[in-house]
């Protein structure tokens, strides 16, 4: 994390082959694409909706929605502010 904007630098993500390669569970390609895609949501700060969603938690039948776009516009189109270290010399 970066500590002068509070923002994550770096993330890892990683998807369990398991499941997703494993005919018994059904994955499609475009099934892993979403979760790859939902997974990576998670890693840029966005949390589960049970609304039409990338981010919707059960079964990843969902691509990237424009309310998954605009969820992260609303996180990172702020301004980042600088946090500032209490100064403690005076003391």
């Amino acid at each position: 994390m970066n500590s002068a904007t509070g923002y994550y630098l770096h993330a890892t993500v990683e998807l369990n082959s398991y499941y997703l390669l494993n005919p018994a569970f059904g994955y499609s390609q475009e099934r892993i694409v979403n979760t790859a895609e939902h997974e990576l949501g998670h890693a840029i700060g966005l949390q589960h909706t049970n609304k039409i969603s990338v981010m919707q938690p059960a079964g990843s039948y969902y691509p990237i929605q424009s309310r998954d776009i605009e969820a992260v516009k609303a996180l990172y189109s702020r301004t980042p502010q600088p946090i500032i270290a209490e100064n403690n010399s005076n003391r």
